[in-house]
């Protein structure tokens, strides 16, 4: 029955699809869930990630969220793919509204967000090893994704405070990760990422990291470039450390180099 109800639903009959819908609604959802999102693997239709968004919106927000953060993490391969359903949020104007439905919305997807990072830390509460930062690093993203998509609108506000409440209870600091930069480009890669969340989520005692990390860096035989950016990431990122009360939209505004620069 549940690969009949994936078959309706990425359907090119839209009415097929529609019929396939309501009755996802019914299902358990811990049993239609981990069903759907493995579809996304097997189903190679243009349309069929709206078509899984659509559904994941029609259960409770926090419950289908902390579903695909966990199906992020079992298969960082299909990243892909699930970034294809999270795209599908924001074009959804009836589903992700401009009220206060919308507002309900993002604060309950952070909720499964804090939920899901809180059980992929280690049991110290500290990030303290790279394993440790592999953990989290794709729900990271997911926040880091969010900010993108939102701080240029009205609910800028609602996701900056999210992500603030998320750094101060969870995420204290990152600077304490034993970084070895020689030879090893994942760790760059993953500094990169890092950098404007340490920004975003404003906490005082990631400032020592990001002044040393020009010195630290030049183990790393970076191209001038890459170097520069690096270093303008770093400057950014203190410079709005150093305004605590000041909305992070704003400041972007203010930059001539964006704080996401080299960002993917």
């Amino acid at each position: 029955m549940h690969s009949t109800m994936v078959q309706f639903l990425a359907s090119d009959d839209r009415d097929n699809a529609q019929v396939a819908r309501e009755i996802i609604k019914e299902q358990d959802i811990k049993s239609i869930l981990p069903i759907l999102l493995y579809s996304l693997e097997r189903v190679d239709k243009g349309h069929y990630p709206r078509r899984v968004m659509e559904s994941l919106l029609d259960f409770d927000p926090q419950t289908s969220f902390g579903y695909l953060l966990g199906y992020l993490n079992l298969r960082p391969n299909q990243q892909h793919k699930i970034y294809q359903v999270f795209n599908e949020i924001f074009p959804l104007k009836n589903i992700f509204p401009e009220s206060k439905d919308g507002v309900k919305f993002l604060t309950q997807s952070f909720q499964a967000l804090l939920l899901d990072l809180k059980d992929r830390m280690p049991t110290s509460g500290r990030l303290q090893t790279m394993d440790d930062l592999e953990s989290v690093r794709l729900n990271l993203k997911v926040m880091l994704w969010f900010f993108n998509k939102t701080w240029q609108g009205m609910h800028a506000e609602v996701v900056e405070k999210e992500i603030k409440m998320i750094g101060q209870t969870l995420i204290k600091s990152f600077h304490q990760l034993p970084f070895v930069f020689e030879n090893d480009p994942d760790i760059l890669m993953q500094l990169s990422e890092i950098i404007p969340l340490m920004a975003i989520m404003r906490l005082e005692e990631d400032k020592s990291f990001l002044k040393g990390l020009p010195l630290k860096l030049k183990s790393a035989h970076l191209s001038e470039d890459e170097m520069e950016n690096f270093k303008q990431k770093a400057e950014n990122a203190l410079q709005i450390i150093d305004q605590p009360k000041k909305l992070v939209r704003d400041i972007l505004d203010e930059y001539d180099v964006p704080l996401f620069l080299g960002c993917t």
